[in-house]
């Protein structure tokens, strides 16, 4: 299968300037820009930030007649304010409120508590005039038929452009694919948060067989490298989905549905995602306080001789582990209804922050009020509680922010997994994989290695209930992880890979600033190095109008494997009325790799009246 642009083939006329064919040339930027040239004029499918202005004049290119946008993202559009008024801007329909009202999107688009995994958030800031376009529609320009079709994939509204000329089809197909048998990224394919089995990226698959259908001699992708073998490149793209489609969503056993069960004589399922551990003096440990309510803490003590609740931990930062867990914290111990006098809170490290800085993080199901650990462990250390000694681990799955609780109860093992473990129907264990969760595939193998050392010989789960396990099943979900982690580095494109699977390798801190009008704030810019090398960033502030850096640009160091924070100083205009929110980002390059405007963080104006 060969592909133009690599060292070999294409008609390099400068480092980022290639010609395909005939008045076809691919320009690379934070995407792939395709200049579709005749005379002095051309059509651009999908723009970037708009370095390909640069270079037009080396082409002939004086006006530019429109740009044909395959999606919303802004390392395809991020650069469209430099495009002249006379610049028609062809966008998909379906995602063109996030080009024409996209300041209206942001500032009514839920952060916290949002159950979506789709990629709305990496949309424009600012709003740019545009119209919409639709599957099977038209645009002519000077002989060039450009025809439309809708095809899903990295975005719900995302489309390819079909080009035939000089004999050949020339099929731009936007992020649906980026190499033979490879994507860009696989974390914007995953949309919901729980899809039945077998249906996460179903309508990836039926569009990318879409496009095979067409026969194009040419696949242009809007990353990567153009393809001449589409149909071999497809195929070995689809196999790789449903491989891991098999992976991810294997048939799991239905929920727990046995609500104040008693698992062993001092271990309690409570309902849902919470657990009681009983000491022999009638008082209680809670693991995961969710959606439970006064009367389901009655029932502990009346029926199961609950005396007192002084310690609380959580496995994850989910509002269904961690629902009423602040109010214990902001109420008086006095106003605290029975048995909850004394309580605290105990965690790891690895979820402190999330738990009493929510607002510093865009992940999904996120609640808004902060939560106060009062005790904080590294893991892999141990505290007593009555008679019990507990272990705690970081023990990512689900997500990365995410802790294990290892003890002995009654004579058995047992180990607190959150949700990080799914039971099958074939008796196998897995995790749910949900990228926006963040989700690194070797901490999960070595989460899944880590288990099968504790040998536990109960698991309770977050909404599976408890269960036994024996080794051999402890040693099947090693292989799971293992197989899990190879099927999601085989299909993803990027260097590093791991660009391609952590949505948040580069991500602001906090994610949403509270600021009054006018006010000063600090953000940071969080930066992974998730290369093995030595990489050089620079990085540049987009800020909304009237706002002010002192420095908004930055140039850094980051050794392989390091996460470095970079400071920015903002100062907000006066005159911002109340409520708006606005959005900024930071355009990052890496050791001259445009990766775009790929970092974004909001920023909510506060009434001045409440400073105090």
């Amino acid at each position: 299968m060969s592909s133009f642009g690599s060292e070999n083939n294409g008609n390099f006329l400068h480092q980022n300037l290639c010609q395909l064919e005939q008045d076809i040339y691919l320009f690379r930027d934070s995407c792939n820009v395709y200049i579709i040239k005749d005379g002095n004029r051309a059509v651009l499918v999908d723009f970037g930030t708009g370095r390909v202005l640069n270079v037009l004049d080396e082409l002939g290119i004086t006006d530019i007649d429109a740009v044909i946008h395959t999606n919303h993202h802004r390392d395809v559009c991020g650069g469209d304010e430099l495009l002249g008024d006379d610049v028609k801007i062809y966008v998909p329909r379906d995602e063109e409120h996030l080009f024409g009202k996209v300041e209206e999107f942001w500032q009514n688009k839920k952060v916290f508590m949002d159950y979506s995994l789709d990629s709305v958030f990496f949309s424009r800031t600012r709003n740019i005039k545009c119209t919409g376009i639709s599957d099977g529609e038209t645009i002519q320009w000077q002989g060039c038929v450009f025809k439309i079709i809708s095809t899903p994939g990295d975005s719900k509204g995302a489309i390819s452009v079909i080009l035939d000329k000089g004999g050949k089809r020339f099929v731009f197909c936007g992020d649906l694919i980026s190499e033979p048998g490879k994507v860009h990224n696989i974390y914007d394919f995953q949309w919901h948060y729980l899809p039945h089995p077998m249906v996460i990226f179903s309508d990836w698959v039926k569009s990318l067989e879409k496009v095979d259908s067409l026969c194009p001699d040419l696949l242009c992708p809007s990353h990567g490298n153009p393809m001449e073998d589409a149909h071999e490149a497809i195929r070995l793209l689809i196999s790789r989905i449903n491989r891991l489609q098999r992976i991810m969503q294997p048939e799991r056993k239905a929920r727990a549905t046995l609500p104040f069960s008693r698992v062993l004589p001092h271990l309690i399922y409570v309902c849902d995602t919470t657990y009681l551990i009983l000491s022999g003096s009638g008082k209680g440990m809670i693991i995961d306080y969710g959606y439970l309510d006064k009367s389901h803490i009655d029932r502990l003590s009346s029926e199961f001789g609950l005396k007192a609740v002084d310690l609380i931990t959580v496995t994850h930062y989910h509002d269904d582990h961690t629902a009423r867990v602040p109010e214990l914290q902001y109420y008086q111990a006095a106003d605290r209804f029975y048995p909850f006098s004394e309580v605290k809170v105990c965690t790891i490290e690895e979820l402190a922050d999330v738990l009493e800085n929510p607002g510093a993080y865009r992940l999904p199901c996120l609640p808004a009020v902060p939560i106060h650990p009062q005790m904080v462990l590294k893991p892999g250390n141990s505290m007593k509680w009555e008679e019990y000694e507990l272990y705690f681990y970081h023990l990512p799955g689900q997500t990365h922010y995410a802790m294990g609780l290892f003890l002995e109860i009654d004579g058995h093992r047992v180990l607190f997994t959150g949700d990080n473990i799914w039971p099958t129907v074939e008796g196998g264990l897995v995790t749910p994989i949900l990228f926006k969760n963040i989700v690194y595939p070797q901490k999960i193998v070595e989460a899944a290695c880590l288990m099968k050392k504790l040998n536990p010989d109960i698991l309770a789960t977050g909404h599976y209930g408890a269960f036994g396990v024996n080794p051999e099943m402890l040693s099947g979900y090693v292989s799971w992880s293992v197989e899990m982690r190879d099927g999601l580095y085989e299909i993803v494109s990027q260097d590093p890979l791991l660009n391609g699977i952590d949505p948040a390798w580069a991500s602001f801190y906090p994610y949403t600033v509270y600021v009054h009008s006018p006010g000063d704030f600090t953000v940071w810019l969080r930066l992974i190095n998730h290369s093995k090398n030595r990489t050089c960033y620079s990085i540049a502030l987009k800020l909304p109008d009237g706002f002010e850096s002192s420095d908004p640009s930055a140039c850094i160091e980051v050794a392989g494997g390091e996460c470095v924070y970079v400071r920015f100083d903002v100062k907000a205009p006066a005159g911002i009325a109340p409520g708006r929110r606005l959005a900024a980002t930071a355009e990052i390059t890496g050791d001259g790799r445009i990766y775009g405007e790929i970092a974004e963080f909001v920023i909510e104006i506060k009434h001045p009246a409440a400073r105090n």
